[in-house]
């Protein structure tokens, strides 16, 4: 923290989420979104992701509890008023493909 101050850099964390979580998912896998099935049968494996077409589920009381400690922890570690938190690369067809998301955003 100090040594990025005395050289008037400000060190960005960056929490990759929702997606690029498998490695957090093997662990944790109550916070991934169930969406192995559209994985095995969409063919949606085309780019450099396609091993981390998973994504944390939203709507998991686990994974929002995962995040806040993540986030409080990284913010803890610096002295920035900024974090990253990714938000891009969501293979939004496995969120859709969860009932248990679906029915959410249905209500």
């Amino acid at each position: 923290r100090s040594r990025g101050r005395e050289r008037f850099v400000d060190v960005v964390f960056e929490l990759d989420t929702p997606a690029h979580t498998m490695a957090m998912g093997k662990s944790h896998p109550e916070i991934m979104t169930d969406c192995w099935e559209w994985m095995a049968n969409s063919g949606y494996k085309v780019d450099v992701d396609s091993d981390d077409c998973q994504a944390i589920n939203p709507i998991a009381p686990a994974a929002r509890t995962l995040v806040t400690n993540l986030i409080t922890e990284a913010a803890k570690l610096t002295n920035s008023k900024y974090i990253h938190l990714g938000g891009d690369e969501v293979k939004y067809p496995c969120w859709d493909s969860d009932p248990a998301i679906k029915a959410h955003v249905a209500d």
